[in-house]
């Protein structure tokens, strides 16, 4: 077993990320990506070591990539959920006894209330 891969498998011991990270001993690198080891390179070539950099910084977490998309999905919807929403509150202005005698958001902000 190499020094560096020595290196690692202490630092695994202690609970080190391996979501995105690079270790290194200046000759080999090895790159763990969602807890895999995903690539060791050679660090003289320059080529590998390109292709090192250009996935490690283009990693993106799965949770924060589904996310993502939720978040573009949503923004679509928004508009459609306001128009909805409006209009549930103008049927209860005109049918629902309780919300009619609730006080209004521009009388609670001049009373102080919200």
């Amino acid at each position: 077993m190499t020094t560096l891969m020595r290196r690692l498998e202490r630092k695994k011991q202690k609970g080190y990320p391996l979501t995105n990270i690079i270790f290194e001993d200046t000759r080999v690198a090895v790159l763990y990506q969602s807890k895999e080891e995903v690539l060791r390179v050679d660090l003289t070539d320059p080529v590998q070591l390109v292709r090192l950099l250009l996935q490690f910084f283009s990693f993106i977490e799965p949770d924060v990539e589904g996310f993502e998309q939720a978040v573009d999905e949503f923004k679509g919807r928004v508009p459609e959920l306001a128009k909805g929403l409006l209009h549930k509150i103008k049927d209860a202005y005109k049918t629902n006894k309780k919300f009619i005698a609730a006080p209004s958001v521009t009388s609670s902000a001049r009373t102080g209330f919200f």
